[in-house]
């Protein structure tokens, strides 16, 4: 190892040891995060991989309008949407505003963490 590679080695250790190193993500959506009455079911969330989990929006109005998402299985999408297409079929049942969410929810990406689908930052 040259002198140069040992130095920048080095500034790796250091910097690594002052927590300047990756950070471990947010969790920003989580199952535990929802309040009991509107808890998903833990089968709609069980997961091994990243692969695993996918972005829904939750409701009608997604988050270019003012909505939400949350995390689910990917093998559960299609049932979840389809759920939602009566309701938001009805012009008068939704309202969705044009307009970007500030919601953190909404900058976030599906993960699995600990076996569950959630959006982390």
């Amino acid at each position: 190892m040259s002198r140069t590679q040992k130095k920048q080695l080095s500034v790796v250790v250091v910097l690594a040891a002052l927590g300047c190193g990756p950070r471990p993500a947010e969790v920003v959506w989580s199952r535990a995060k929802v309040p009991a009455a509107h808890r998903p079911a833990v089968a709609e969330l069980t997961c091994d991989h990243d692969a695993d989990c996918s972005i829904v929006s939750v409701g009608c109005c997604g988050c270019s309008s003012m909505g939400s998402q949350r995390a689910i299985r990917t093998d559960r999408v299609a049932a979840y949407n389809e759920a939602w297409t009566a309701s938001c079929a009805d012009p008068d049942a939704r309202i969705c505003l044009q307009a970007e969410s500030s919601d953190p929810v909404c900058l976030a990406h599906a993960a699995c963490v600990a076996h569950e689908c959630v959006l982390v930052k």
